[in-house]
């Protein structure tokens, strides 16, 4: 399933457990940013990626939350590793030590305080490649499509 029939799957379906009560922040639970406009981020700029994935391709899933720093992949790298399973206008690549692998999923992608991806897919063997670095849905390509739905909230 591509995140986009993920996000059309879940616009359709309500959420059971969803409450219209206002999220309380704290230490632990915060706002972030998205971005204002489309565009992309410089490459080799360092940004971070979180989740509770597995380590390593055999490896076992975290039992806590890991986050590792990461570097933007160029555009031209980017097309050249993955060919037409990629769109630049709606994804970007990353690559480092410690980034996402099978487990981490719809984990943000964070450039300084603004979220600016989603984690899509990468290689099936194996995570952290340079080879097959890891694809992150642009959340500036669907500002549209957010703004819409934040629109339709009560």
């Amino acid at each position: 399933m591509t995140i986009i029939s993920l996000l059309l799957l879940t616009s359709l379906l309500p959420h059971l457990t969803f409450t219209e009560k206002e999220v309380e922040q704290n230490e632990i639970v915060k706002m972030i940013s998205i971005p204002t406009q489309e565009g992309d981020i410089k490459p080799d700029s360092v940004c971070s990626v979180a989740g509770w994935g597995k380590l390593s391709l055999k490896g076992k899933k975290s039992k806590r939350l890991m986050e590792a720093d990461v570097k933007i992949m160029n555009n031209t790298e980017r097309e050249n590793r993955w060919k037409k399973n990629y769109s630049a206008s709606q994804m970007m690549c990353v690559y480092g030590h410690g980034g996402s692998c099978s487990g981490d999923s719809g984990g943000p992608l964070v450039c300084g305080d603004t979220a600016v991806g989603v984690t899509s897919f990468g290689g099936r063997n194996a995570c952290n490649s340079r080879e097959r670095p890891e694809v992150y849905t642009k959340i500036s390509a669907y500002l549209p499509w957010i703004h819409s739905i934040i629109a339709n909230v009560k």
